[in-house]
């Protein structure tokens, strides 16, 4: 799987907090690499300690990554998890 898509999916599922994220895109490389300059200098300039933050990064990055990619990743994750620790199944 794509490196970018997987914090980008572990994003919307609150997997990772957002100043995790915002550490994240400042420091990978390979993120200016996938995004189109003016959408990376978007995601860059974004304030992360404003409640409309992950919003703005969710939509800029929503374009370049498929919400049906997105809960296929999901739902592998659960029956993972599921498959990794039956027992605790509830």
């Amino acid at each position: 799987m794509d490196p970018v898509a997987l914090v980008f999916f572990k994003l919307v599922a609150h997997e990772i907090e957002l100043s995790e994220f915002e550490k994240w895109v400042y420091f990978e490389s390979r993120l200016e690499e996938t995004l189109h300059p003016n959408d990376y200098l978007a995601l860059i300039s974004i304030n992360y300690k404003t409640p409309v933050a992950l919003y703005e990064a969710k939509k800029i990055l929503s374009t370049y990554f498929s919400m049906a990619q997105y809960y296929e990743w999901y739902i592998r994750n659960i029956l993972q998890k599921i498959t990794d620790r039956p027992n605790d199944v509830q």
